[in-house]
Order: structure tokens, then C-alpha cells, then sequence
């Protein structure tokens, strides 16, 4: 029944005087009127709570969404500095390998030039020159034969010499024999006018130990050119000397009885493109090898202030 029905009730047994009815129709009345009043606010609040949660959860999936993108582009950001870092690992080691061949270039262009310079200085027109006079010499005073051992010792050395210098090192004893014609080819082209000794070192093998070919032959050509001939009344003699030193090295000493070198910078008369290029060889293989590599030369004082060799 409508709740107006149980006012409408009231008002008519009110008029009529039926009091105890009127009290029955407004008790009735106010009765289903706070049953409705509750049902709607329990309907309102229902309402309310369903929004509220809606709300929630649209705030919640919201927040979801933001922490997925912030997720995404932290991952983004992983994976561009992953990137980053990937190709500039690349280029650090593109540049080391650039670096690393240009070195070995310039190695390489180093070694090919002081060849070439070697070569031209072990085989300078000079020596050639000599060389042939010496042969000529041979032919008319001394027979064919002996101007034949000449020629045969000049063309075996000349060969030793091509074939070496193609290589950065050789053994110690191809080192002696190239080191044996050259002193005999000078022996016989000076006509015997000194003596010579090459010693090797009992720890060192001459099959198993190596060393930049013809190391000693630029001093040997300076005591024999501008020394040891220049000092009167005395024998002249070369000493060539291998020794096992310190680090595997080979220490090599070469002796002569000549004038020495304080007489020749006086005069400023001579300086050995052999021996500048044997320090530039040196320098080279330190670096390269990194090791250390000496030169010395000294005079060998002897009475009087006198110089006995070098």
C-alpha cells in the first residue's frame, strides 16, 4: 500500500473523531515512511560505495598504466646506455686495433728503411771499388788463381750480405762465417798487413742464439779504414769477441790497435754512416723489443797518455 493512503487515513479519522484509528494510520504512516527513507539511503550508500570502488580501481589501474610506462622507459633507458656502451666498446677497441696496425706499419716501414740503408752501407760503391782494384791486382801480380779465391770470397760475401739483409735476425754462427769472409776478403786486400781472432762464448750456441745481422762489421771497417794502419810500429790486429751477458743477451766487443777515436774528432775528418745506423738499430730493437740495448766506445789508454786502440 502507498504510504500517502495511511496519511490520507489519518486526516479522515481525524475529522470523523476516530482518534485511536487516526493514531493507528499515523503510526502506520511514519512507520512505512522511515522503512522507505532507510531503503533509499541504503540505496544512496550502496550507490556511493559502488562509485567509491569504481573510482578506486580506476585510480588503481591508472597508477598501474604509470608504473608500466616508468617500467618501459627505464628498460628503454637500459637498453640505449646497453647500446652506448656496446658501440663505444667497439670504437675503443676499433681505434686499439687501428692504432696496433699503424704501429706495426711504422715498425715494419722502420725496418724496411734501415734495411735499405744497411744494405747500401755495407755495400757501398767504396768497398766495391776496392774490392775489384784488389782482384784486378790479384789477376797481374799474383796469377789467376789467387785473383779466382779472391773473386770467390767477394761473391760469397756479397751473397751472405743480400741474403741477411732481408732478415731481422740471424744465428750467431751465420753471424761468424758472414764475419770470416769479410775479414779474410780484407786480409787479402790488404795484402796481410794485420791479424784477426773471433772468440764465442762457451754458454752461447751458435745454431740457437740470434742477433741483427753484420752487427760488427761497420767498427771492423772503421779500424780498417781510418785507424789501424795510421799508427806506426805496431802490430795491427782486430779482436772480435761474443759473450753470454746478463737478460739472454749477447754482449759483443770489438778491439783493434789503432789510433783510436780522439785523433779522428779532432780532425773532423770522418764520421761512420754505418755506425749512426747501427745506433738507429738499436734504438729500433729496444723499442721493439723491449729491452735494453748499450753502445760504447772508448779508447784503450795505455803509457804516457798514449792510446793503444779502441
Amino acid at each position: 500500500e502507498s504510504i500517502e493512503n495511511w496519511r490520507l487515513d489519518y486526516n479522515i479519522h481525524k475529522e470523523s473523531g476516530d482518534f485511536q484509528k487516526a493514531l493507528i494510520a499515523m503510526e502506520t504512516y511514519h512507520e512505512k515512511s522511515d522503512s522507505v527513507t532507510e531503503a533509499n539511503t541504503r540505496m544512496k550508500f550502496s550507490e556511493n560505495q559502488s562509485r567509491l570502488e569504481a573510482n578506486q580501481k580506476e585510480k588503481e589501474v591508472a597508477l598501474l598504466e604509470q608504473q608500466a610506462r616508468v617500467t618501459e622507459l627505464e628498460i628503454n633507458q637500459q637498453r640505449f646506455m646497453l647500446i652506448g656502451l656496446g658501440a663505444l666498446i667497439v670504437l675503443i677497441i676499433a681505434f686499439g686495433v687501428l692504432y696496433v696496425r699503424q704501429q706495426r706499419l711504422k715498425k715494419e716501414q722502420q725496418f724496411s728503411e734501415m734495411e735499405q740503408r744497411l744494405l747500401r752501407s755495407q755495400m757501398n760503391p767504396h768497398f766495391i771499388f776496392n774490392s775489384m782494384t784488389a782482384i784486378q791486382h790479384y789477376m797481374i801480380t799474383k796469377g789467376a788463381e789467387e785473383a779466382s779465391h779472391y773473386m770467390g770470397t767477394f761473391s760469397q760475401l756479397m751473397r751472405q750480405i743480400l741474403d741477411h739483409s732481408r732478415a731481422e735476425f740471424i744465428s750467431l754462427g751465420e753471424e761468424i762465417d758472414t764475419l770470416k769472409n769479410y775479414m779474410e776478403l780484407q786480409k787479402m786486400r790488404f795484402n796481410d798487413q794485420f791479424t784477426y781472432k773471433i772468440e764465442v762464448d762457451e754458454e752461447l750456441d751458435e745454431d740457437y742464439h740470434f742477433l741483427p745481422p753484420m752487427f760488427a762489421q761497420p767498427f771492423i771497417e772503421n779500424a780498417l779504414e781510418h785507424g789501424l794502419f795510421k799508427k806506426e810500429g805496431s802490430e795491427n790486429h782486430i779482436q772480435i769477441v761474443f759473450n753470454a751477458d746478463a737478460n739472454d743477451q749477447i754482449k759483443l766487443q770489438i778491439t783493434d790497435t789503432g789510433t783510436g777515436m780522439v785523433l779522428e774528432e779532432s780532425k773532423g775528418q770522418h764520421k761512420s754512416l754505418a755506425t749512426q745506423i747501427t745506433k738507429e738499430r738499436l734504438t729500433i730493437f729496444q723499442k721493439s723489443l723491449n729491452s735494453k740495448s748499450e753502445l760504447h766506445i772508448e779508447n784503450i789508454p795505455g803509457e804516457g797518455g798514449k792510446v793503444e786502440g779502441l
